[in-house]
C-alpha cells in the first residue's frame, strides 16, 4: 500500500496523472459545496503555486458574484505567481475595463503571457486575443508591451517550473 501511494505521488509530481479533489468549506456550506479543483504537477511545485491556485479559484467566485474589483486583484496576484489561466482572465479584464481601467497594452501583455505557455488549453484563444489587442496599439506601445510580456513570461515561467528558467 505504501508503495502504491508513493507511485501515485511521484506520478502526480511528474505530471503523469492528474487528480481532482472536492472541496467543502464547512463555514460556507451552500457556496462551496461540491466545488471541483483540478490539481496538476505544476500546482504542487510549492506553496507559491498552491496559493496562486487558491487565489484563482477565489477570483472566479468573485467574478461570478459581480465583484470585478476583487476578482481583478486576485487574478493579478495569481498571474504574477505563475498561474497561466489567471493571466488569460487578467488580459480579458484589462481589455474590457472590468475591475480596472481599460488598458489594451496590459491586455496584450497578459494575453501574450498566457499564449506563450505551450500545453495551455487556452493558448490559441489567448493568442487570438493578443492579436486583436495589438490592433489598438501604436508601434512604440506594442514594442514596449512585447518586451514587458517577455519579462513577465520569464518570471512567471520560473515560478511555475523551477529549474527551467529561460535565458536570453
Amino acid at each position: 500500500m505504501k508503495r502504491l501511494a508513493l507511485i501515485a505521488v511521484l506520478c502526480l509530481l511528474t505530471g503523469l496523472i492528474e487528480a481532482t479533489f472536492e472541496l467543502d468549506d464547512p463555514s460556507r456550506p451552500d457556496e462551496d459545496a461540491g466545488q471541483d479543483v483540478k490539481v496538476d504537477a505544476t500546482m504542487v511545485q510549492g506553496g507559491v503555486l498552491q496559493q496562486a491556485v487558491g487565489d484563482f479559484n477565489a477570483a472566479i467566485g468573485y467574478l461570478a458574484k459581480g465583484n470585478n474589483d476583487k476578482a481583478f486583484d486576485l487574478f493579478q496576484k495569481s498571474a504574477l505567481a505563475g498561474h497561466v489561466g489567471a493571466a488569460y482572465y487578467l488580459a480579458d479584464m484589462y481589455s474590457d475595463g472590468s475591475g480596472t481601467t481599460q488598458n489594451y497594452a496590459e491586455a496584450y501583455v497578459w494575453a501574450s503571457v498566457a499564449a506563450a505557455e505551450s500545453g495551455n488549453a487556452d493558448a490559441d484563444k489567448a493568442a487570438q486575443s493578443r492579436d486583436a489587442y495589438a490592433k489598438f496599439l501604436s508601434l512604440e506601445t506594442l514594442n514596449a508591451a512585447q518586451q514587458r510580456a517577455d519579462i513577465l513570461f520569464r518570471e512567471t515561467r520560473a515560478k511555475r517550473t523551477p529549474g527551467k528558467e529561460l535565458t536570453n
